[in-house]
């Protein structure tokens, strides 16, 4: 999900060894859980709450829809070789306690970047799209 703090900044992680986006800067996020699923469907408000909170300390609130992106040509590949072909859900979220701090497993590192320092970061060019569409903030998905 999309965590910004109270000043705009972005929670980001340096994806773990083991993650198939190991070593990338992200955000925070992962598949969704069974125990994510209520009534049926995937509850991706629990969902990202999970994952943000396991991944980086930090507790959110969904607040809405960034955009859901499918670009056949954004894959990426696991330690083990496996490659898969990304579809991202991307939530809003704001920060409601807690500190970043890396889990070791999942994320390597976890920071509060500001938007003005995003540009000097190696990050995967999807990566950077979302950020733009975070912060051109139209109230209208994108979706691909």
């Amino acid at each position: 999900g999309c965590i910004q703090s109270s000043d705009g900044a972005f929670l980001l992680g340096v994806m773990g060894a083991h993650t198939f986006n190991a070593g990338q800067i992200y955000f925070p996020c992962g598949t969704p859980d069974l125990n994510d699923i209520a009534k049926n469907q995937v509850d991706f408000d629990y969902s990202i709450r999970r994952e943000v909170a396991e991944e980086t300390g930090v507790d959110v609130r969904v607040t809405g829809l960034i955009g859901l992106y499918t670009d056949p040509q954004f894959v990426v590949r696991s330690a083990a070789g496996e490659v898969r072909q990304q579809f991202v859900v991307l939530l809003r979220a704001s920060a409601v306690s807690g500190r970043p701090r890396a889990d070791r497993r999942e994320t390597n590192a976890a920071a509060w970047v500001a938007p003005t320092r995003v540009a000097e970061l190696r990050m995967q060019a999807p990566v950077r799209a979302w950020i733009r569409d975070a912060l051109d903030d139209t109230g209208v998905p994108h979706v691909d």
